[in-house]
């Protein structure tokens, strides 16, 4: 409600999957949010400068999240005429049987992509289809082509979208990151989250080390949306923020902001997706241990039973919950992103030291004496890369923006309190009025 955050919420047709976009009060620690979108933007606009020339594919791009579509057609022409201009290309990628023999969707081996990107942030979102796009729309699209494939689908396979009884025209199947070590998230995932290799690929690309690209694909328990991790050469990127930098940023920030599973958020820890695992006994206990065991960064919170949703009290139905209290986990990865694990923790005593969230997701003093810790200011990132002169216009533009979006919610919020503060004035008047007018009458109280 705005009082210490605000969310922007949507939910797509034929599923319940949501995208999520919080703006909350935590600590950003040694990297600031809207610095990794200004150099997000400054990447897709160095990718596009030259439109005579290939686009220039950066690593940076591996984070998205991807849908699949019926036909890529309709929404190449609503990002045509959309306001702001958005920044997206095609990529165009072979299917094999290597992949997955199961797929019977189409007789051809060429997928398309469209990768498209939300104006002055760092989000990113890939639409994928069998269906290459009409003449015109393909023409008016500028491509490229990826050596390593950009979905499996192989968690689908009890229903692959394309043969969905609602007829679905876009269903969510994949997850991305763009990692600094694919290894590192193949052992994480595989042995504190206990998901499944799906596939791994490496191919070439043309760089002057002779560096290979790595992707690894895996699956959680219990879910249809494949993860994916992509590793690249640390110069396949604009300028020197490299995803290594990133991630060392951000695991820093964590490192020196949470003290204890109990104490310490920070605001990287927004920037993840959440996992269900209500209806997978004994799963999240597993999961527990191992962060335990390996000394991962995490956070513990607790919610009441009675405040659960409908959907999530149907869950625990299904395996016999009789428990008073839920627990969610915040969990860091090797790649400095984070995860929201939800579900059921038999761990004696827990709940007398994990805290429940705030409504309005407020940040609070940490409980039992414990502070939160803070980043060493020294170390908080500066930005001082000299950018091509088109990104240079395009940042600028998109600092007068946000600026100017500054101004609005600074001039709304002193005319808010303006009007607030003439109101008061006005009621206190009346008050002294009525009083001098009524000495002898039972005091009156007016509820604004």
């Amino acid at each position: 409600q705005g009082m210490c955050a605000y969310q922007c919420k949507l939910e797509l047709p034929f599923t319940c999957f949501k995208l999520h976009a919080p703006q909350t009060a935590y600590d950003e620690g040694l990297l600031s949010i809207a610095m990794l979108e200004q150099k997000v933007s400054a990447k897709w606009q160095h990718a596009l400068s030259d439109a005579t020339a290939a686009v220039q594919y950066d690593a940076f791009f591996d984070t998205n999240i991807a849908f699949w579509v019926q036909s890529l057609d309709e929404y190449i022409a609503h990002w045509q005429a959309s306001t702001p201009d958005l920044e997206y290309f095609g990529i165009e990628w072979s299917w094999s049987e290597a992949i997955n023999a199961d797929i019977d969707s189409t007789s051809t081996t060429t997928v398309y992509s469209i990768l498209v990107h939300s104006p002055s942030s760092a989000a990113m979102f890939e639409f994928i289809s069998f269906a290459k796009p009409s003449t015109a729309l393909y023409a008016a699209v500028r491509w490229t082509t990826s050596e390593l494939p950009r979905a499996t689908f192989r968690l689908q396979r009890d229903g692959y979208p394309w043969h969905r009884e609602d007829a679905a025209t876009i269903v969510p199947v994949r997850i991305s990151h763009a990692v600094a070590d694919v290894d590192a998230m193949r052992d994480f995932y595989s042995n504190v989250l206990f998901a499944t290799e799906l596939y791994s690929a490496a191919a070439a690309v043309d760089d002057d080390e002779g560096a290979q690209a790595k992707t690894v694909f895996m699956g959680l328990s219990g879910t249809r949306i494949e993860l994916q991790f992509v590793e690249r050469a640390e110069s396949a990127t604009y300028g020197s923020f490299t995803v290594k930098l990133l991630q060392d940023l951000l695991m820093e920030t964590h490192d020196s902001i949470i003290v204890s599973p109990y104490c310490g958020q920070d605001r990287w820890m927004d920037n993840h997706y959440a996992y269900s695992t209500w209806a997978i006994p004994d799963l999240m206990d597993k999961v527990y241990d191992a962060l335990v065991e390996n000394d991962i960064k995490y956070k513990l919170g607790l919610s009441n039973y009675d405040h659960s949703s409908v959907y999530t009290k149907a869950q625990l139905d299904q395996i016999g919950f009789d428990g008073e209290f839920t627990y969610g986990l915040w969990i860091v990865e090797p790649d400095g992103q984070a995860i929201q694990i939800a579900g059921v923790l038999s761990k004696p005593g827990i709940a007398k030291w994990a805290s429940f969230g705030d409504p309005q997701w407020c940040p609070h003093e940490c409980d039992y004496g414990l502070v939160a810790g803070t980043v060493d200011p020294s170390k908080v990132y500066v930005d001082d890369e000299e950018y091509e002169e088109t990104v240079l216009v395009a940042a600028s533009l998109n600092v007068k923006h946000i600026a100017s979006d500054t101004q609005y919610v600074v001039e709304v919020v002193l005319g808010a309190v303006c009007v607030s503060l003439m109101i008061g004035a006005l009621y206190y008047c009346l008050s002294r009025f009525r009083q001098r007018k009524h000495e002898n009458d039972e005091e009156e109280y007016i509820a604004l």
